[in-house]
């Protein structure tokens, strides 16, 4: 990069750092922005307000309507202002393909509670903070059942090793449902023992020993079995907490891997659009568009040797123009640090010499950049709004089953949980800042 382009470069951050400064004054919201990362570039209109606007009356005056001059260019932005349908497809298949899986295996595990996952944040919510998620899931039945949401749970043929082979464990036979299914056969033995002993006319005095058993369980208040710390103690014992924990680490990671892949192509995608965005001459456009083209991404751009021979042709217009000439000049002469000449200025001071002096080599590219600026006004808007709709698309599909509500209060206390919304609200913020 050549030093002119560098130090034209640094003047254009330094301007957008004062209209953005301006502007943060009275929305502090923009003033947050700033801190997490640089604004792609100040609005279309806060450009013209700054290098065109002090010569809106001189360009007027000498007729130059230069908004329309670029359209001989031929440059199309639809490209660059929107992710491409390949890209998006590609990071939501390859996530998909992932979180399916996962939603395929621990959905047969709840479907033998009769409770059902619905969409990737319920999945992740299991996966991250079971001990809430499940009780939250299960609802009042399971919580004032006795033995509350892990005898419900153990009931439910999560006990060890889980629902068959679901996750490639064998049943344990001796588990609490081969114990019960044993009682209630024995149970009509033993009223046959006791017809036996006491007759039809001999009720026993007390109830008989499965009946005994029933009423003292009646008696007993439900067993612990609700609280967040229960459940979890429930799950490592039968193995379970770990698969959770590393099937979590899965789903975060396939998250992470589907935001790298639409962030790459998007933060390439903006940084052409800034180069060719801050272009204030026809060199600056040529470089930016040339730099995409090496990228793969074609803009057209063929009449750009006729959109610099319009540009010469407005610019000796303007010279040969008595009252548009003396505006850039004064223009030029406040640069420098001196003081513009006065109207009536009487010839021979030293305000109309230096006024004189001034030659058209000096004046030449400060006019090139005007009504370069004012000509690329357009495209500028053009530039902008398409990429504030990209913002949108794609932190759609950033958001796509993203956890909200009551689901983001149970990962907040999860420590996989916790990295899964860092991680969608700083990729947030970052997109919302550029």
């Amino acid at each position: 990069m050549d030093e002119q382009l560098q130090e034209e470069l640094k003047i254009r951050k330094w301007i957008s750092n004062i209209l953005l400064e301006e502007i943060a004054l009275q929305d502090n919201d923009l003033a947050v922005k700033q801190l997490l990362g640089e604004v792609f570039v100040a609005a279309p209109e806060d450009m013209w307000n700054t290098f065109v606007a002090p010569f809106t009356d001189v360009l007027k005056a000498a007729h130059v309507g230069g908004k329309e001059i670029l359209s001989a260019a031929k440059l199309s932005f639809d490209v660059l202002t929107s992710l491409r349908p390949s890209t998006i497809n590609k990071a939501r298949d390859r996530y998909k393909k992932r979180s399916d899986a996962l939603s395929k295996e621990w959905g047969e595990v709840m479907k033998t509670t009769d409770a059902a996952l619905e969409g990737d944040a319920q999945l992740f919510a299991l996966l991250a903070a079971p001990q809430l998620f499940l009780g939250a899931k299960l609802g009042g039945a399971a919580a004032s059942a006795p033995g509350g949401v892990v005898q419900y749970l153990e009931d439910s043929g999560w006990h060890i090793p889980l629902v068959g082979d679901i996750l490639g464990i064998e049943k344990d036979a001796s588990g609490a449902k081969a114990a019960e299914d044993a009682k209630d056969a024995a149970t009509p033995l033993l009223n046959k023992i006791a017809g036996f002993f006491f007759m039809a006319h001999h009720e026993p005095a007390g109830p008989i020993l499965a009946e005994a058993e029933k009423e003292k369980e009646d008696k007993e208040p439900p067993a612990e079995g609700n609280s967040p710390e229960a459940i979890m103690a429930y799950l490592e014992k039968v193995g379970l907490k770990d698969k959770l924990e590393q099937d979590a680490r899965d789903l975060l990671g396939a998250k992470e891997e589907q935001i790298n892949d639409l962030m790459k192509p998007f933060e390439a995608q903006v940084e052409l659009l800034d180069k060719i965005y801050a272009a204030k001459d026809l060199k600056m456009l040529a470089t930016a568009l040339q730099d995409a083209q090496q990228a793969g991404v074609d803009l057209g751009g063929s009449g750009l040797g006729d959109f610099e021979q319009q540009i010469n042709s407005q610019v000796d217009e303007l010279l040969q123009d008595e009252e548009a000439r003396k505006g850039f000049v004064n223009s030029y002469l406040e640069s420098i640090g001196q003081k513009p000449a006065d109207e009536g200025e009487k010839e021979g001071t030293p305000d109309a010499e230096a006024a004189q002096e001034v030659s058209d080599e000096k004046l030449k590219p400060e006019i090139e950049k005007v009504i370069f600026m004012s000509s690329t006004q357009g495209m500028q808007e053009q530039i902008y709004t398409g990429v504030q709709k990209m913002k949108e698309q794609i932190k759609a599909e950033v958001m796509d089953g993203v956890p909200e509500g009551t689901v983001v209060s149970m990962l907040k206390q999860s420590k996989v949980g916790k990295a899964y919304l860092s991680m969608v609200d700083k990729v947030i913020k970052k997109i919302e800042a550029v």
